[in-house]
């Protein structure tokens, strides 16, 4: 059975949407947000485009074919 305590009787609120996935794994408050995004690798200059899904004040997840690796340092535009 499910916990449904954050559930009102209109159904879940917004905030209450973004606070569920908040606690998945992420320290962070995260909200929904759509964008496309070209990163650069810093040093080899390689590039990759992709497109945003959520955003917090922590980072944003990029979603893309071909990910860089974890902790890869990039620009982002």
């Amino acid at each position: 059975m499910s916990d449904d305590s954050n559930v009102s009787a209109d159904g879940p609120s917004e905030y209450q949407g973004v606070e569920r996935r908040q606690n998945d794994r992420r320290r962070d408050l995260r909200f929904p947000f759509t964008a496309f995004v070209d990163a650069v690798e810093h040093q080899s200059k390689a590039k990759i485009s992709g497109r945003t899904s959520d955003i917090s004040s922590g980072g944003c997840y990029v979603e893309t074919i071909s990910p860089f690796p974890v902790e890869t340092i990039i620009k982002i535009r």
